[in-house]
C-alpha cells in the first residue's frame, strides 16, 4: 500500500513537472513571438510602410495577448511568486500590457495614414491627425516601462523582456515627440495661412561658420502642407540686386557684439553665413529677402550632403546633360562641377548648373513617388550631422525647432564647446580638408582644466583647376604671388558660458586668439595656414567650472 501511494505521487511529480514544463515553454515561445513581432513593426515604420504597421501591429497586439495569457498560466503565476524570477515576469506582463496600449491607441492614427494615397499625402495626414496624435499620446502617457538594468538579466524571460521594455521606450519618446511637434508642424507647412521658405544651397568646400558658401536658392511656398517652388537663382542674381555691403541690412538685424566681430561681411550675401549660430544667419537672409520685396516665414540651408540623402528617395536628377544620384552628388557639387568648369570666367555658367541640380533635386522631393525607406535611412546621419538647418519666424515654430538639432543654434548648446571653420582664401579647397575635434576634460573634476584639440589636415592634390586653387586679395582678384595649395582658414571656437580661456596653441607654439563674442556667446578665433599635404592643430586650454561635450559645425 505504501509503496503504491509513493508510486502515485512520482507519477503525479512526473506528470506535474511536464505541465509546468509544457506551460513555462508556451509562456517563452509566447515572449519570443512577440519579440519577433515587435521587431517586424520597428522594421516597418524604418520605411514608413504604414499598412505594414497596421497588419504587423496586430499581430503583435495578439502576441502579447498570448503573454498575458500564459502568465495566467500556473507556471506564469508561479514565476511572479517565485524570487529567482519574479521581477523578469512582472517586467514581460508590464511589457505585454503596455504593448496593447500602444497598439489600440495607435489604431486610429494608423487608419488615417493608410487611407493616404502618397507618402506626402501620408505627412499632410500625420500633421493635420491632431485628435488622433493626442489620443496616441495620452495612451503613451499611460505606459510605465521598467527603466534599463532595472531587472538583472537572468533566465530566459529575461532578454526579450529587456528588448521589448527598450522599444517601448523609444516608441513612447517618438510619440511624445510628435504629440509636441504637431502644431509646429501645422504652421510651417501652411495649412492654416500659407508660408514662404528660403532654400540656401551652402557648398562645404568654401567654408563659412554655418556650412559653406552660399551659391544657390530656392523659395518654396507651401498651402496647406502642399509646397510648390515659386523662384530660383543663382546667389549670383541676389548680389546683382543691391550694391555689396548693402545687399543685407545686417545692423538692423544681428545684435551689437556679433555685428562687431564680423562686421560689413555680414551685408554681402558670399558672406552673411560666417556666423556659426544659425538662427542669426537665417534672420540675415530673411532681412535681405525682405529688403528685395520677397519675404519668407523661414529658412531652410541645406548643403550636398543633404541633396545625396534627398536624392537617396527620389532616384537620379539630371540638369544640362550632368546627371547625380545619392552616390555622386556631394562629390560632384564639392569637386567634380569645377573640374567641368575649371575657369574663373566660367564661374556663372557654373553657379547656373549648381542652382539647376539643387532645383532638379527639390522638385523631384516634391513631385516623385519617394522611396521613403532608402531616405528614412540616411536621414538621420544628415541631420546629426548639420547637413540640414531650419529657423522660422514664427517664434512658437522656432521653439519647437530648438529642440531639434536643426536648429543649429549657439544657444540650444550651452554646454557644449563649439567649433566653426571659415575659408579666408576664396579657394574651394576645404573639399580636401579633414578636421577632428576632441575635448579632454580627464583633469576637469580635479583642477578644472579642459583642452580641447582641433587638427586639420589639407589633402588638397595637385593640378586642380585654378578656380579652385586660388587665394584672393584686398581687390577681390586672384593674388598670383599665394603659394598654390595652400589655406588659410579662421578657426573659432565657443566655449560653454563661464569658461576661461587659460592659453591656446598653434601647432605646438603658444598663440594669442583673437577675442570676440557671437550671438550672447564667448568666442577665440585662430588663424590656421596650411600648406598643402599639412597636418597643424590648434589648442585651447580653458578653465572650466563644469565638464563639457564638443559640438563641430563642420558636422
Amino acid at each position: 500500500m505504501a509503496v503504491g501511494t509513493v508510486a502515485v505521487a512520482l507519477l503525479a511529480m512526473v506528470v506535474g513537472g511536464v505541465v509546468v514544463g509544457q506551460q513555462g515553454l508556451r509562456l517563452m515561445r509566447a515572449a519570443e513571438s512577440l519579440q519577433a513581432s515587435a521587431a517586424q513593426v520597428r522594421s516597418s515604420l524604418s520605411s514608413f510602410d504604414i499598412e505594414a504597421v497596421a497588419a504587423e501591429l496586430t499581430a503583435t497586439r495578439s502576441a502579447a495577448q498570448s503573454v498575458l495569457e500564459a502568465m495566467d498560466s500556473p507556471t506564469g503565476r508561479a514565476l511572479l511568486r517565485l524570487p529567482a524570477t519574479d521581477r523578469e515576469a512582472r517586467t514581460l506582463r508590464q511589457v505585454a500590457e503596455s504593448v496593447i496600449v500602444l497598439a489600440d491607441g495607435s489604431a486610429p492614427l494608423l487608419n488615417v495614414l493608410a487611407a493616404q494615397p502618397s507618402a506626402l499625402d501620408q505627412v499632410i495626414a500625420l500633421v493635420s491627425a491632431t485628435a488622433e496624435v493626442t489620443t496616441l499620446a495620452q495612451a503613451v502617457s499611460t505606459i510605465s516601462v521598467p527603466a534599463e538594468g532595472e531587472a538583472p538579466l537572468r533566465y530566459g524571460l529575461a532578454e526579450p523582456a529587456a528588448q521589448l521594455a527598450s522599444a517601448l521606450t523609444a516608441a513612447r519618446a517618438s510619440v511624445l515627440a510628435l504629440d509636441e511637434a504637431v502644431l509646429p508642424l501645422q504652421s510651417a507647412l501652411g495649412m492654416a495661412t500659407p508660408t514662404r521658405w528660403l532654400v540656401m544651397a551652402q557648398n562645404p568646400a568654401e567654408s563659412r561658420g554655418s556650412g559653406g558658401l552660399f551659391n544657390a536658392y530656392l523659395i518654396v511656398e507651401v498651402r496647406e502642407g502642399r509646397p510648390r517652388i515659386v523662384e530660383a537663382g543663382s546667389r549670383k542674381r541676389l548680389d546683382g540686386e543691391f550694391p555689396r555691403a548693402e545687399q543685407i541690412p545686417y545692423l538692423n538685424t544681428v545684435d551689437i557684439d556679433t555685428a562687431h566681430t564680423w562686421g560689413p561681411v555680414l551685408g554681402e550675401w558670399a558672406s552673411m553665413n560666417m556666423p556659426a549660430d544659425f538662427p542669426t544667419v537665417a534672420r540675415l537672409a530673411a532681412a535681405g529677402m525682405a529688403q528685395r520685396g520677397s519675404p519668407v516665414s523661414g529658412v531652410i540651408a541645406i548643403d550636398p550632403y543633404l541633396v545625396a540623402t534627398v536624392l537617396a528617395g527620389t532616384g537620379p536628377v539630371e540638369h544640362r546633360g550632368v546627371t547625380i544620384d545619392a552616390d555622386s552628388a556631394a562629390d560632384y557639387f564639392m569637386r567634380g562641377l569645377y573640374v567641368d568648369y575649371p575657369d574663373i570666367a566660367d564661374v556663372e555658367a557654373k553657379d547656373d548648373l549648381a542652382m539647376g541640380l539643387t532645383y532638379a533635386t527639390v522638385d523631384a522631393a516634391l513631385t516623385r513617388p519617394l522611396d521613403v525607406a532608402s531616405l528614412a535611412a540616411r536621414a538621420p546621419d544628415a541631420v546629426a550631422g548639420g547637413h540640414l538647418r531650419a529657423w522660422a519666424a514664427d517664434p512658437r515654430v522656432q521653439r519647437w525647432l530648438e529642440t531639434t538639432p536643426m536648429a543649429g543654434s549657439l544657444r540650444s548648446h550651452p554646454a557644449e564647446v563649439v567649433v566653426a571653420y571659415n575659408n579666408a582664401t576664396g579657394s574651394k579647397l576645404d573639399a580636401y580638408a579633414t578636421r577632428t575635434v576632441t575635448t579632454d576634460a580627464r583633469t576637469c573634476p580635479t583642477d578644472g582644466i579642459v583642452t580641447t584639440r582641433v587638427e586639420v589636415t589639407n589633402d588638397a592634390p595637385t593640378g586642380l583647376p585654378a578656380y579652385v586653387d586660388l587665394t584672393l586679395g584686398q581687390d577681390g582678384l586672384p593674388d598670383p604671388a599665394a603659394p598654390p595649395g595652400q589655406t588659410l582658414t579662421y578657426v573659432t571656437a565657443y566655449p560653454p558660458a563661464g569658461w576661461r580661456l587659460r592659453s591656446a596653441t598653434l601647432s605646438g607654439g603658444r598663440v594669442e586668439p583673437m577675442s570676440v563674442m557671437e550671438a550672447g556667446r564667448d568666442a577665440w578665433l585662430v588663424p590656421v595656414s596650411l600648406p598643402r599635404g599639412a597636418t597643424t592643430s590648434v589648442s585651447f586650454q580653458w578653465r572650466a567650472p563644469s565638464c563639457p561635450r564638443t559640438s563641430d559645425t563642420a558636422g
